[in-house]
């Protein structure tokens, strides 16, 4: 079966309907299971048709409704939902229906198919609905794929003056055996070699590096120095390092004798001006790649960001009667240049976030490491809440502080003994998800009062550096180049 993962779902008791894709898709994930566009056009047009069909496919992204986890199976009406897609299928000319009464073929490497058993003359037949392979999406490829052969045009482009892939296929197959059905991936690479060429001009005599080598040794250095996470601090995928041994020493240097995380980024950033360490953060290219430097500047200056308020809500939502939840549940801070930062629990850990209003896309989560640094901070842990109410008797102080403040919005009127009965019955009586409840708002209390407590100035340096920490720009973060 090699990497196929089948999915079933049980159509009334006798029909069913299989998906199956080579992309090792967890079970009834509609975020995996719509990886292939021609899957996600079906399933798309689905929803947007008669209730029948919108409650297949809401009910296999919320994984509930009529669902059977023994059997991965989630019951539906095959003249609502399955006659419909097969009909549709048959209007488009990258997919093939085929009846058959004949056991299903797995589906080649790369395509997807669907495999419907109808109940005739008490005897099902296999209506398969399968892609084309000329069909973009058609296998999702391994970002190590990708940096591998990015990396082969790279030596060849620069050490060996080629400049067409064409001319080293034979070469970047070794890593990509079927690169030749991804034209779109075989102009990326082309864009991607000639674009650090140009950048790079006579430079050679480069090694390169993907994970092993010179970057693992500088990842080992910067974990010395707090770095937990190496895209958190420098999100290069390849490194093209000249002279490595004598770039390894230095920064060893560094490391033990600074202990300096800026003072390594310092270092790294003087080379990379000098074209001698070169860490590269790639994306797929288009028509309009471009190469520009990250994380360069010898002094950082940070542009005017002010502090226009805080919320923490203290006040449970009264609208809600059968279970205490708080309308927000972590809390938020906004810039007077429409930044938002939000701070909550997500995933069993405490993160702070940014975002534009406005904006399709997230600024991107600050660091821990910069937001302890900020707050000064070590109760921002999500496990010292969760095992034991209010460790330290101070809950009291921190509702005190945030009731006081005239930067913070609390939308509480209650007296701080309610709300610690409160805390106190969330923390004891509701089990797991109502712990959560209870230590994400103690989190939240604790980074909002340590922004409340600085005065204006020093808040807004704060919010900055966490506004710079969320891009990945500053002294903070490595330098590197985007070739996108």
């Amino acid at each position: 079966m090699g990497l196929l993962d089948y999915q079933k779902f049980l159509l009334n008791e006798s029909m069913l309907f299989e998906a199956r894709t080579d992309y090792n898709m967890k079970a009834i994930d509609a975020a995996n299971l719509v990886v292939n566009p021609n899957l996600k056009e079906l399933l798309n047009w689905a929803g947007q048709n008669t209730p029948n069909e919108t409650f297949l496919v809401d009910s296999i992204r919320a994984k509930e409704g009529q669902f059977d986890k023994k059997q991965l199976a989630i019951k539906a009406n095959y003249d609502s939902n399955i006659k419909p897609f097969i009909d549709y299928a048959k209007t488009k000319d990258y997919f093939k229906i085929l009846k058959t009464s004949a056991a299903p073929v797995e589906s080649n490497d790369g395509w997807i198919t669907f495999e419907v058993a109808t109940p005739e003359n008490g005897k099902p037949d296999i209506v398969k609905i399968e892609t084309s392979r000329k069909v973009a999406g058609k296998r999702e490829v391994k970002t190590d794929v990708q940096e591998a052969a990015s990396l082969i045009v790279f030596e060849n482009f620069i050490e060996k003056g080629v400049t067409t892939i064409a001319d080293i296929l034979n070469d970047i197959k070794k890593v990509w055996p079927d690169i030749e059905d991804y034209p779109d991936w075989m102009e990326s690479l082309q864009l991607q070699g000639s674009a650090l060429k140009a950048y790079l001009g006579s430079n050679r005599g480069y090694s390169y590096y993907r994970i092993d080598g010179f970057p693992k040794a500088v990842y080992d250095f910067v974990k010395k120095l707090g770095v937990t996470q190496k895209d958190s601090w420098d999100p290069a995928d390849v490194w093209l390092v000249k002279n490595t041994p004598t770039h390894e020493k230095a920064l060893a240097e560094i490391v033990e004798t600074d202990q300096s995380l800026v003072h390594v980024n310092d270092y790294l950033r003087s080379h990379l001006k000098e074209k001698e360490i070169i860490p590269i953060s790639l994306k797929k290219a288009k028509n309009n790649i471009s190469v520009s430097e990250v994380n360069v500047e010898e002094t950082f200056q940070a542009e005017s960001v002010m502090v226009s308020g805080i919320q923490c809500d203290l006040e449970p939502d009264t609208k809600n009667k059968k279970t205490t939840k708080f309308i927000l549940a972590g809390a938020r801070m906004d810039l007077n240049s429409g930044v938002v930062f939000y701070a909550r629990m997500t995933s069993g850990a405490f993160i702070v976030e940014a975002a534009q209003k406005g904006a399709a896309a997230q600024l991107g989560k600050v660091p821990s490491m910069i937001t302890q640094r900020v707050t000064g901070e070590k109760r921002l842990v999500v496990s010292y809440w969760m095992n034991k109410f209010d460790p330290d008797g101070d809950l009291g102080t921190l509702f005190d502080t945030l009731q006081s403040s005239s930067i913070v919005d609390t939308k509480c009127t209650l007296p701080k003994e309610a709300f610690l009965k409160i805390m106190e019955d969330l923390f004891n009586e509701g089990g797991n998800s109502r712990k959560e409840v209870y230590a994400q708002k103690c989190l939240a209390m604790v980074w909002t009062a340590s922004l409340a407590k600085m005065n204006d100035e020093t808040r807004n340096k704060a919010a900055a550096t966490l506004y710079y920490g969320a891009q990945k720009s500053g002294a903070d973060f490595g330098p590197f180049i985007k070739i996108y």
